[in-house]
């Protein structure tokens, strides 16, 4: 059988050139014969079929991907612009907790850190150094928001500037400014895809100044005879080139730094009880094929006061809302549409604290909670059903991508290691999982 090459017809290594190109001699023959063209000795070289290097692909880390996207058109293709590539390829990847600590944008020596920086930092690793994995600059801001994330995809909402991250291609991109940003009214972000179009979607929940005599759903005023009313707007990643808002307007408010959790083509918010004036009938839900708004029935838990303690995550393909008191309440459900939830877990508190919010699953499938207000990881060990402390976030060593030390989150570390402080106000972890899809 005729051996064929391994590259194809539009491979990068092709003669651009039209004509015959000039024989090249061969150092290493010394007899004086000329080597034979290029395309002769690729002849030689043993045909794989393109079916099998995209099997090989897809089990490649990032770094290597974006290296082998210049190998030749083919791999270039697959690698950039094949959606069930980046899909079977994000399958395959090991998730790891992505930290980012943010201590406002002015320092208090005076100096200025406009940039936002996102670490890696693993149980099994062993040490208290957290790694740099990406920093880029933030253009404008006064202020920020929890991060989102959706298939190695980060949204991070700084004041009037969003920008959205893809922290293992090291890209990024900053969204064009709202129309509609005010910074007296809140705002809350979403962002998941659609599984329609197979594209990925950013939602921003926000609130317009009106006049009462209006029928929009309208809550808590603000001055004279105005109230504010709800709104939403989207934006396409790859489609839109600006905000566009939904022909729905939002049936609830939500909570304000209350993220929306994605979860199989929906954006789940928590409602704002105080601001609604009531109890909240459920989960407000965005499907971000329709852009319409729904509601996610609650897991069957005891009526509580305490409904802003509840947190959403998704684990693996399930959705788990934990319900925090003086107990913890670990509801999990497969579908939005028809939620048939169970309870999987309930340990007591006791002297643990009651700040707890669900982050994702790690290691061996022990579900890991953010105590936010110090800082501190816990996880729930599936096994001897009991809370375990993985790590205080504020004496991890951080690289400052701003002045390039190396500075602790608490004081007393830096002082003892003869090093500055890192200002820490909050930091966000996510269960990261790295992607080649493009932004």
């Amino acid at each position: 059988m005729e051996e064929r090459s391994i590259y194809s017809d539009d491979s990068c290594g092709d003669e651009a050139a039209s004509g015959t190109p000039t024989p090249a001699r061969d150092p290493s023959m010394d007899n004086g014969e000329i080597a034979p063209p290029a395309a002769k000795r690729r002849e030689k070289s043993p045909y794989i079929p393109h079916e099998l290097v995209r099997e090989i692909l897809v089990r490649l880390p990032v770094d290597s991907l974006m290296r082998f996207t210049c190998v030749c058109k083919a791999w270039g293709s697959t690698i950039s612009g094949d959606a069930s590539f980046h899909r079977a390829h994000l399958r395959l990847q090991r998730p790891y907790m992505l930290l980012s600590p943010f201590g406002g944008f002015n320092r208090p020596d005076g100096g200025c850190m406009r940039k936002v920086a996102f670490y890696r930092w693993e149980v099994s690793q062993g040490n208290l150094d957290a790694a740099l994995v990406y920093a880029t600059e933030v253009p404008s801001a006064d202020t920020k928001h929890k991060v989102v994330h959706c298939d190695g995809l980060v949204l991070v909402p700084a004041g009037a500037t969003v920008l959205l991250l893809n922290p293992a291609t090291r890209r990024a991109r900053a969204l064009p400014c709202s129309p509609n940003f005010s910074f007296y009214s809140h705002q809350v972000f979403g962002l998941g895809r659609d599984l329609r179009s197979n594209t990925y979607k950013v939602a921003r929940f926000f609130y317009r100044s009106a006049p009462a005599t209006t029928s929009d759903c309208h809550y808590a005023a603000v001055t004279g005879n105005c109230h504010n009313t709800a709104r939403m707007e989207g934006f396409t990643i790859g489609v839109d080139r600006h905000w566009r808002e939904t022909a729905a307007q939002p049936p609830y408010p939500v909570m304000q730094w209350r993220e929306a959790t994605s979860f199989k083509g929906s954006l789940l918010w928590i409602v704002d009880e105080r601001a609604l004036g009531n109890v909240a009938p459920g989960f407000l839900r965005f499907d971000l094929a329709d852009e319409t708004f729904g509601l996610m029935q609650f897991p069957p838990w005891r009526p509580s006061s305490e409904y802003a303690t509840v947190g959403l995550a998704e684990l693996r393909g399930e959705l788990l809302a934990a319900q925090v008191r003086n107990d913890v309440e670990m509801w999990v459900c497969d579908n939005a549409d028809n939620p048939n939830w169970e309870l999987h877990h309930k340990i007591l508190l006791s002297l643990w604290p009651k700040h707890l919010n669900p982050v994702g699953l790690f290691n061996d499938d022990d579900v890991v909670f953010q105590d936010e207000e110090v800082n501190l990881l816990i996880r729930y060990d599936r096994q001897t059903k009991s809370l375990k402390a993985v790590v205080h976030m504020m004496y991890l060593r951080y690289h400052n991508p701003s002045t390039g030390a190396i500075e602790y989150g608490n004081s007393r570390f830096a002082e003892k290691h003869q090093s500055t402080t890192l200002p820490i106000f909050t930091i966000d972890v996510i269960p990261y999982v790295p992607s080649i899809i493009p932004i």
